[in-house]
């Protein structure tokens, strides 16, 4: 078919797919088929020219694009894109015991920066009030301990004496009924027996004087008030005898039972009083030195919370945990942190990252995957530079994650990639193009994977151009890429039309 003829019959067959496609006006032949016929009368038009191009010995068309395959050593290689991430790196976050509070000053980001040097200063003003709160409080809990230590010794010297009081009245009831059990006591009985004797001796004393003054006075020689004295003393003698002889009957007698279940009951009252009286002690000094133990308790407490609210304030001034380069977290969706920023705990401020200890972490899609293997050797390009940095490939991730949120969208693998020498000229963040060699093929095609016309299995079809016609030829495919094929059984040289 001449070239005039080829592209007549295509722009035909394409006018024609655009009737079919868009519904334009067409005859009112055409219009009264149904779709079934129109759509294979398209297919048909299109597998016809197709064939007709591509038809063994047919002449080359003018505008047909060819390549010319070489044999050489060739070396697969895998490209992803992806940016370059510190390998050694410190988040700087707001401590775990701090709450909500205000940035009051912070470093910009891309400051060089050594250990030890402050990069944040959070607001304090909550955590000093708590602070003077807890010293007014502990001021308070030392004052109530100085007035129970008082109040304490107090109590305690009262108790203490009404177990001395409680001690002694026990010792003295028993002592009496230990008295009255033991009946009358010899000692007193032969005194009043004596006593009664003198009264005796007395009595009849003065009975004779009695007699001799009677005899007396009736003679005139002694007056009768004389007389009348005597007779009073010896009434007074004799009552007296007779008050030591009931007394002497009495203490003969003992003591009376009820006079022994008195001083008994008395006994058992103060034992138990002491008892409880002791008891009290025990208790009450117990309650003390517990109401003492948790004051000194709150005392410490409180001195705990003083020392923590002073850490908290040590800890407002954040400082960076190594030497490197100060960077803003990328997902912090409040964007960065400036003064007066809202930041609570745990929220991640700034990164200090070391510089020139980077890593470059490249996407690579899962349908290629599989050939990357921890080891290979890659060439990183940073910032569309055109020098390449050595590297290797470190880790790959376990997990796919989606390009987009769509439910077909592809899937990539993170790859890291260990450079193997530190450079100055790059920075945290930039973004890079690495080329992994994946595999090395002594001896064969690298030609596109748009000129394979067919395959099996391992053989391939392509047409090739000689001597101004197209004829197909079969190759050995020894490996593949995402836009190359490596084939064997190529001649050097051969022109292949796509």
């Amino acid at each position: 078919m001449a070239p005039s003829h080829l592209a007549g019959a295509l722009r035909r067959g394409f006018q024609f797919l655009c009737l079919i496609r868009h519904a334009t006006p067409v005859p009112a032949v055409l219009r009264r088929e149904n779709s079934v016929i129109r759509e294979f009368c398209a297919g048909t038009l299109v597998l016809a020219t197709l064939l007709q191009v591509s038809r063994p010995g047919s002449s080359v068309p003018v505008h047909a694009a060819t390549y010319e395959a070489h044999i050489e050593d060739a070396t697969l290689l895998m490209e992803g894109e992806g940016s370059l991430d510190p390998e050694t790196e410190q988040v700087v976050a707001v401590p775990g015991e701090m709450g909500e509070t205000h940035v009051e000053k912070i470093v910009e980001e891309g400051t060089r920066v050594k250990k030890g040097d402050v990069l944040c200063h959070l607001s304090t003003f909550t955590i000093e009030e708590s602070e003077r709160q807890a010293r007014e409080e502990r001021v308070v809990k030392e004052t109530e301990l100085l007035r129970l230590q008082e109040e304490g010794a107090v109590a305690a010297a009262d108790d203490q004496k009404k177990v001395t009081s409680a001690r002694e009245e026990l010792a003295y009831n028993r002592r009496t009924l230990a008295f009255l059990e033991r009946g009358p006591d010899p000692r007193l009985v032969r005194s009043l027996e004596l006593k009664i004797e003198r009264a005796r001796l007395t009595e009849a004393n003065l009975q004779k004087r009695l007699f001799a003054q009677q005899a007396l006075m009736k003679k005139g020689y002694v007056a009768a008030l004389d007389f009348a004295a005597i007779r009073t003393d010896l009434s007074k003698a004799s009552l007296d005898r007779a008050k030591q002889e009931n007394l002497l009957a009495l203490t003969r007698e003992g003591p009376s039972r009820d006079e022994t279940e008195k001083a008994q009951t008395l006994c058992e009252k103060w034992t138990h009083d002491l008892a409880l009286a002791e008891t009290t002690e025990r208790s009450q000094k117990r309650l003390r030195e517990l109401a003492i133990e948790k004051k000194k308790a709150e005392i410490q407490d409180r001195q705990r919370a003083m020392e923590e609210w002073s850490r908290q304030r040590n800890r407002a001034a954040l400082k960076a945990p190594l030497d490197g380069i100060v960077l803003y977290p990328e997902d912090n969706w409040r964007g960065p942190p400036t003064e007066g920023s809202l930041v609570w705990r745990g929220m991640a401020l700034l990164r200090v990252v070391q510089q020139g200890k980077l890593r470059g972490k490249v996407q690579i899609n899962e349908r290629w995957i599989n050939r990357i293997k921890v080891g290979q050797k890659a060439q990183v390009f940073a910032a569309n530079r055109s020098e390449p940095f050595p590297a290797v490939v470190d880790s790959i991730s376990r997990l796919a994650t989606p390009r987009d949120d769509g439910p077909k969208s592809p899937r990539d693998f993170t790859v890291e990639l260990k450079l193997a020498a530190d450079s100055a000229r790059l920075r945290p963040g930039m973004s890079c193009r690495a080329l992994i060699e994946v595999a090395r093929h002594p001896q064969v095609s690298r030609v596109p994977i748009d000129l394979i016309r067919s395959r099996n299995g391992r053989e391939v079809e392509l047409i090739a151009s000689r001597k101004g016609s197209t004829m197909p030829i079969k190759a050995r495919l020894v490996d593949e890429d995402r836009d190359f094929v490596y084939l064997m059984d190529v001649p050097n040289g051969e022109t292949l039309v796509y």
